[in-house]
């Protein structure tokens, strides 16, 4: 039983990281194109650029009176955070 705990356990610390990093590569299941709408929902204006930083899209938006406003855009919902 020794003989097959420390193997186990070796193969068990090299497999948890592995899975914990897939869940953080996970493909984002809206487009940057999506979020851009969908920031353009909540504040009207153009959108200057559209980042994706850990599962959270990232969508400056330059309003008609010149500011600029950054709208949050879960990556996976579509929920938006301001």
């Amino acid at each position: 039983m020794k003989l097959l705990t420390i193997p186990l356990i070796c193969l068990l610390m090299l497999v948890s990281p592995l899975t914990l990093a897939d869940k953080h590569n996970k493909a984002p299941d809206i487009s940057k194109q999506q979020a851009a709408s969908i920031a353009q929902q909540q504040h009207a204006g153009r959108v200057l650029s559209v980042k994706l930083v850990d599962g959270i899209y990232h969508v400056k938006i330059l309003s008609e009176k010149g500011e600029v406003r950054t709208v949050l855009v879960n990556s996976s919902t579509g929920n938006t955070h301001n």
